[in-house]
Order: C-alpha cells, then structure tokens, then sequence
C-alpha cells in the first residue's frame, strides 16, 4: 500500500496471491484445491495483464510512478480497461475471474471449519480494493497528467499492435476464464484429485 513504484506494487502484490493459492492447498478439501488451482490459472491471466500495461506505459512514458498516471484512459483506452479488468479481478469482483476462485476458496475454508482463513481472505481482499481502486482512480478520474512521451504513438491504441494484442487477449480473458468457471471446475475434477482433497 506504500508503494508509488506500479511495478514494486504488482510484485508485492503476487505475494499475497501466492498465499491464496498455498491457504487452498492447506485446507485439505476438494473446495479448496479447486480454489486454489483456478487461482493459479486465473493469476497467470490478472497479473501478467497488468505487467504487460505498466510495461507499454513505461515503453511510451518512461513512467511507473502511480501518481502520474492522471487521465492515462484518454491516451490508452484499451491498457487502461485492461487494467480496470484486472483490478476488479483481483480484487475478487464478479463477473471476473478472481471472484470464482476466491468464492471456492471460501466454500473450502467455511467447509474445513477453517474460519480464520475466510478472515484473512477477506481483509486481504479489502486490502486489494485499497490499492487497486487507487490505480484506477488515477486513470480514469484525476485530471491529465503532463507526461513526456519517450515512443511517441499516433492513434487510437497508445502502444504498437503488437504490444496491444497480448494487453488485450489478457482482459478478454479475465472475462473468459469468469463466465466458463463452473466448466473449468467439471474438468479440474473429471482430472482426478489426489485421495487427500476428496474427504
């Protein structure tokens, strides 16, 4: 929460999401495996998106810092929703993936009597809408930063296409991966869970 770095604040960030994954495995329940194994395919998603943005913002801007990001939405529509996306996602917002595998991920605390684990999840997730919410506040509320543009781009897609394509394919599939979550859970389990998960 400290962090003005975006890129030192992602990094702390997936920490935290790591814990997630490593609390769904403790649980010892198949709730919990199913949560933490979406977690580890919906991470992948949420947070390289947001690498690959901060990555085009500094190529364009050389600029990481948080705080100058002001109005960046007008500049880079598409980073920007993707970052919205991912934001949301993590914070565990629905219709987005992070939702459904935190919501797993509770069913497998509430179902091993582990109430401390819903505790941490949620105050964690509360800590996430903190951080996040100020990210997008920079961009899509604050008023327009003067940035120096070190890649000048002309157009509407503020980077080269062939960064916007994977910024792209990353937020459609945060939404992808929420709206086909309950097909991803059929095949984690038709794959077979370890004897341990299945009590």
């Amino acid at each position: 929460m400290a962090q003005y770095d975006f890129r030192r604040m992602l990094a702390y960030s997936s920490v935290a999401q790591i814990g997630y994954i490593a609390i769904g495995l403790a649980m010892g329940n198949m709730y919990g495996f199913i949560g933490a194994v979406m977690h580890i395919i919906n991470h992948a998603f949420m947070k390289s998106s947001l690498f690959l943005v901060i990555g085009g913002i500094q190529y364009r801007f050389g600029e990481v810092n948080l705080y100058r990001l002001g109005g960046l939405n007008k500049k880079m529509a598409i980073s920007s929703i993707t970052v919205a996306l991912a934001a949301l996602s993590m914070i565990g917002l629905p219709p987005t993936c992070g939702f459904f595998s935190k919501w797993y991920l509770m069913l497998g605390a509430y179902t091993g009597g582990e109430y401390f684990y819903i505790f941490v999840l949620v105050i964690s997730s509360l800590l996430n809408a903190i951080y996040f919410f100020r990210i997008i506040e920079q961009m899509f509320v604050q008023r327009e930063a003067s940035l120096t543009e070190v890649h000048p781009h002309k157009g509407k897609l503020g980077l080269p296409l062939s960064m916007v394509i994977p910024i792209l394919v990353g937020g459609i599939m945060i939404l992808v991966l929420g709206f086909y979550s309950v097909d991803i859970v059929t095949d984690v389990v038709k794959l077979g869970l370890p004897e341990v998960f299945l009590r």
